[in-house]
């Protein structure tokens, strides 16, 4: 086993995918760079643990943890079949990643000796390389390296005037994480700060464009995007709130944890 792992270790060191590899038993006895890059996590960190053991903890889009219920690589190891799947990791530093993986068995004198699974961020909403670093500074909040008040401001300004010359209907939706001031009081405001940027993360890799997210000031966040029924924005509030009540980190032995509770919306009327 270990001489297989090794040969096919100098291929995948190379990937642009992020990739690992479970025995049987669901231990993980490959890790390559990618996988490190995207998930935060070093190959001495997860390599001889087990995959379910509380590392990636994927969930799906409801929050349903998957390691647990319905693991793809588990079925993949069972029955042999490929899977593909859009699942929200947990990264090291506490946000959900949104990546779709790829489950492949590895199958030796036609017995399946375990299972690689591939995995690539859903996320290619990045600063373009083009746009000049002091105009990208001025436009984004510094701690959270999402758009900040200025920059929501002129696109909110955009979608006003769209709906009045064209009436192009949009949606405002605003977010709050409960209880910030006291996470400031009980841990200060360092931790404060790693709050706010995994929030910050987990709702910038569910709201890609066209859809607009940016943070508005102190711990409250504004969506902007065009305009869905009060339906189909409680369905997309449910799953933002989900996946951020669903990311935490730990620090010096304390698990932290934030909620999502309460949200509010404006769709103005079509003309």
């Amino acid at each position: 086993m270990k001489e297989k792992i090794e040969d096919y270790a100098k291929i995948l060191d190379t990937s642009y995918d992020g990739v690992y590899f479970v025995d049987k038993d669901r231990k993980i006895l490959y890790w390559n760079k990618e996988a490190e890059k995207i998930s935060g996590y070093g190959e001495k960190e997860v390599v001889n643990y087990h995959c379910f053991d509380n590392i990636l903890n994927h969930v799906d889009e409801e929050g349903v943890c998957l390691c647990t219920t319905a693991c793809p690589l588990s079925k993949t190891m069972s029955d042999g079949i490929r899977r593909e799947a859009k699942v929200y990791l947990h990264h090291k530093k506490g946000h959900r990643v949104a990546v779709t993986i790829r489950t492949v068995p590895l199958i030796v004198n036609g017995e399946i000796v375990g299972a690689f699974e591939f995995f690539v961020h859903n996320n290619d909403n990045l600063p373009m390389s083009k746009i000049d670093e002091l105009t990208y500074l001025a436009l984004h909040d510094q701690l959270t390296g999402i758009p900040n008040r200025r920059y929501i401001d002129s696109t909110l300004k955009n979608f006003i005037r769209q709906y009045n010359d064209l009436s192009l209907s949009f949606s405002v939706m605003m977010i709050d994480i409960d209880h910030f001031k006291l996470i400031n009081d009980t841990y200060g405001h360092d931790m404060g700060d790693k709050v706010l940027k995994m929030v910050a993360t987990t709702l910038s890799d569910i709201f890609t464009e066209p859809t607009f997210i940016g943070r508005w000031g102190g711990e409250e966040f504004m969506v902007i995007s065009a305009c869905h029924s009060p339906h189909e924005l409680e369905e997309i509030a449910n799953h933002a709130i989900t996946l951020v009540n669903n990311s935490s980190f730990v620090d010096h032995g304390n698990n932290i944890s934030v909620t999502i509770l309460h949200w509010d919306y404006h769709c103005p009327k079509r003309r």
